[in-house]
């Protein structure tokens, strides 16, 4: 019984990795919500990116970030020839 458990355990673990790592893969941030621009950033960027976000203390930080990173992901999207819907930057629960 012990030993099921165990396996049953290790299986949960790694389900819950392939699925944060296939989040990350897609742009998702920890609260779901999807990253600005993630189609154009490379996966080491979208790493870099959220771990910025989580080491900001302030709303206003968090927004001031969001706000410079949705401008570059303009400009980026404007060098490539692609667009990216103009939205604004996310507001609020961060």
């Amino acid at each position: 019984m012990h030993d099921r458990d165990m396996m049953r355990d290790r299986d949960r673990g790694m389900d819950r990795t392939r699925d944060m790592d296939r989040d990350r893969a897609s742009g998702r941030m920890d609260d779901g919500s999807m990253m600005y621009g993630w189609q154009l950033m490379t996966p080491a960027e979208r790493t870099t990116y959220r771990e910025k976000m989580r080491t900001l203390k302030t709303r206003r930080e968090r927004e001031a970030l969001r706000t410079q990173h949705h401008q570059e992901m303009q400009q980026r999207a404007r060098d490539r020839g692609v667009q990216l819907p103009d939205m604004p930057p996310r507001r609020g629960g961060g």
